[in-house]
């Protein structure tokens, strides 16, 4: 993912710049421990790794963050054909509980809260999003043609379903099968139609914009 790309980039700077390393000295280094005939050389790249998170962890950032750090390196390696060996305890330890759910109750206070300015849009995000599961940087990359061209189902009640084609995730590459249901189907042909009134609605316009009738980008969608 292209934002992964960019957080491993920044943090494989700040380690070679803590070790006054270029990326092909960091490289050959390893390449030379890895054929040390003495076993306790061929973990000296790992130890600059822990021993930079417990600088991190002293700075007071978060054991999630500073394991960041290890990530970026092994995968600088793996992308080398080399490999870093770092155990789970090398690695700083921190409670992490997850992502709460959102609950029924709670979606409805959120439909209920929103403003009447973008009120349309607002609203079919939230469902679009509750129906769909995908994530908010998957929601930003629809365009509207990925609605145009869903088909529609309808129930015993003739309600409709949209059934989207299978669309490739941005965070993993793998497809994610998209069906909204009634209320979502709604929103966003209410939220499509006042675009259509103000002006042309292109099939590769983004699915749901800013303001300034620009693709929402997944951070506003958090926002």
């Amino acid at each position: 993912k292209e934002g992964t790309r960019r957080l491993y980039t920044r943090m494989m700077r700040k380690f070679l710049d803590r070790w006054g390393l270029t990326a092909e000295e960091l490289f050959q280094m390893k390449l030379k421990d890895l054929q040390s005939p003495d076993p306790r050389d061929r973990r000296r790249v790992e130890r600059m790794v822990i021993a930079q998170m417990a600088e991190m962890r002293q700075a007071g950032l978060s054991p999630s963050y500073c394991r960041l750090l290890a990530k970026c390196v092994k995968s600088f390696f793996m992308s080398q054909g080399l490999e870093l060996r770092l155990r789970p305890q090398d690695k700083p330890r921190g409670q992490y509980n997850g992502s709460q759910i959102i609950l029924a109750d709670q979606i409805r206070r959120m439909l209920s809260c929103v403003p009447w300015e973008l009120r349309r849009r607002n609203r079919a995000l939230i469902l679009f999003l509750k129906d769909s599961g995908l994530r908010v940087s998957d929601a930003s990359a629809l365009n509207v043609k990925h609605y145009l061209e869903a088909k529609t189902v309808y129930n015993e009640n003739k309600e409709p379903f949209k059934v989207f084609k299978p669309f490739p995730t941005r965070k993993t590459g793998g497809l994610a099968y998209i069906h909204i249901g009634p209320e979502a189907v709604e929103a966003l042909d209410q939220y499509l139609e006042e675009r259509r009134e103000e002006g042309e609605l292109k099939p590769e316009a983004p699915l749901f914009v800013s303001r300034a009738g620009r693709r929402l980008r997944a951070k506003a969608i958090s926002e």
